[in-house]
């Protein structure tokens, strides 16, 4: 694989726990993302070798019948890893916490933006009627908290304060 140009300035370089579940996928980027990686066979070979389906359908309650992206077993997490959160990352991400997706689309001169999933992008905000917004950070908002089981998603996430402060009125 050639030297990519990139760059983690858009995360804020935790542990990448925002990718330990996959994705979900809105219409249209299961093809996008099949595509990219057929495209690009020889960056994702591993990947490929591995026989195992990149997208599969969802295990979130009110979601099975969704699209996501798979996940792979990971053991490398930051002391602070939530005990609810499953021991696993998106098929994307490497060994060096980067989306191969967007160090892909670099390395080939292509917009990151036209092949990485919507909600990778937008993360840490959320669509709530309609727009993008940064959700509050408190566990008791969080709208993943469903009780002890799984106390919540985003209220967990390293970057959602430090996002809050980085928007201008």
């Amino acid at each position: 694989m050639a030297e990519s140009t990139y760059s983690e300035s858009k995360c804020f370089g935790c542990d990448a726990r925002c990718c330990h579940d996959g994705v979900y996928l809105k219409d249209g980027e299961e093809e996008k993302l099949i595509d990219f990686v057929n495209k690009h066979s020889e960056d994702f070979a591993d990947i490929l070798e591995m026989d195992t389906p990149i997208i599969v359908d969802g295990d979130w309650p009110g979601q099975e019948d969704e699209r996501k992206t798979n996940t792979l077993p990971r053991d490398d997490y930051d002391d602070d890893y939530p005990k609810h959160f499953t021991k696993t990352k998106c098929i994307f991400l490497d060994n060096e916490k980067r989306c191969r997706l967007e160090y892909v689309s670099e390395m080939h001169d292509e917009d990151p933006n036209d092949v990485k999933p919507e909600s990778c992008r937008m993360f840490p905000m959320r669509l709530e009627n309609g727009k993008y917004v940064i959700p509050s950070g408190k566990r008791e908002d969080d709208p993943d908290n469903i009780g002890e089981e799984y106390p919540g998603f985003i209220s967990f996430m390293p970057c959602i304060n430090r996002a809050e402060g980085m928007v201008k009125s």
